[in-house]
């Protein structure tokens, strides 16, 4: 059976959790706002809850998922340009894009979302005109510049691994160092590179929740905005519980695709 059809059974084994979460969740909704909020919290207070604020969760989630794709498409185009840059051929420069991607790398997160958050303006005025800075702005600079360094490290990574005779060759037709690597070169370290790319996807994905701290409006700062509008300390579980296996399904999809993408690789 051809691997990529869509009723190949491990595609189904990808998305199936997810599929059976967000099932339930939408029920879950559609029962609350077609038989009433209130006739749903009258036979259990949780479940009208959540009913009633899955609108809410679910534009704060959708959030967490434009931050982790904005942050994750910046930050592939740096790190490969990084990554290129690092096997320059001059010393100095491969030194300080080394210092660089190890600092980016080794900083604790969330101290260096606070920095950002923290220590930078909310607009800037140049020349007269005034760019904002907003806190999604932030967010997403800190991530990608994070996502950037780990993918810097995987282009070198995949580059060092292409035999030396493939830039040999570029240089016999007369392809300039660039060129050979854009060329030939990146498209051969793609297959290998794409795995661990997808696992750093996952693994942002999963850390994107702490921009709720700086003022990012995403599924955890509505979860707890539910709680205290709700008034009850019997919700905190239920409500985190609820956001927890949407963050869980979406990070699975990925690692899952992942395993399948490195088994058509190996064949």
């Amino acid at each position: 059976m051809n691997a990529t059809h869509p009723s190949d059974p491990s595609i189904w084994k990808i998305v199936r959790p997810a599929t059976i979460i967000f099932g339930v969740s939408l029920a879950l909704f559609l029962t609350g706002h077609i038989g009433g909020f209130d006739w749903l919290r009258s036979h259990s207070r949780i479940l009208g809850a959540l009913s009633e604020w899955t609108p809410s969760l679910a534009r704060g989630f959708l959030l967490d998922i434009w931050l982790t794709v904005a942050s994750g498409l910046i930050g592939t185009v740096l790190g490969v340009i990084i990554g290129y840059a690092s096997l320059s051929k001059m010393e100095h420069l491969r030194r300080a894009i080394w210092l660089g991607i190890q600092f980016l790398r080794n900083t604790p997160g969330l101290v260096f979302l606070f920095a950002v958050a923290f220590a930078t303006p909310y607009q800037f005025d140049i020349g007269g005109t005034t760019i904002p800075f907003p806190p999604e702005a932030k967010v997403i600079f800190c991530f990608s510049l994070k996502i950037s360094a780990n993918i810097a490290e995987i282009v070198r990574g995949a580059v060092n691994a292409t035999p030396v005779g493939q830039w040999e060759a570029g240089i016999t037709i007369g392809l300039s160092r660039f060129k050979i690597f854009r060329l030939i070169i990146l498209p051969q370290c793609l297959p290998r590179m794409i795995p661990p790319w997808m696992n750093i996807m996952a693994l942002f994905f999963t850390v994107v929740p702490i921009a709720s701290l700086v003022g990012i409006e995403d599924a955890v700062t509505y979860a707890g905005l539910a709680i205290a509008s709700e008034d009850s300390s019997t919700l905190i579980m239920p409500f985190y519980l609820y956001v927890l296996t949407w963050f869980f399904c979406t990070a699975y999809i990925l690692q899952e695709a992942t395993r399948f993408l490195e088994k058509r690789n190996a064949e």
